[in-house]
């Protein structure tokens, strides 16, 4: 795969990160949490696998693009 592919799954990725603006006391927002949660397991998913189809992969830069903020730059 080359950087435009990889740029290409963070921002479809990016675009379906489930979002919540509403009241984090409302019922709903338990059902948010399990849909971001299970989010993040996806971007990490495909995470594992381009960093296993190139070792230069910035696994930083990645998570960055989809929008996870970014624990590895602090």
């Amino acid at each position: 795969m080359t950087k435009k592919d990889y740029t290409a799954l963070a921002l479809a990725l990016k675009a379906a990160m489930p979002r919540y603006a509403g009241d984090k006391d409302h019922a709903h927002y338990a059902q948010h949490c399990d849909e971001y949660g299970q989010w993040c397991r996806d971007v990490n998913a495909v995470l594992v696998v381009c960093a296993k189809d190139n070792p230069a992969f910035s696994k930083g830069r990645f998570i960055a693009a989809c929008g996870v903020p970014n624990i590895l730059d602090k």
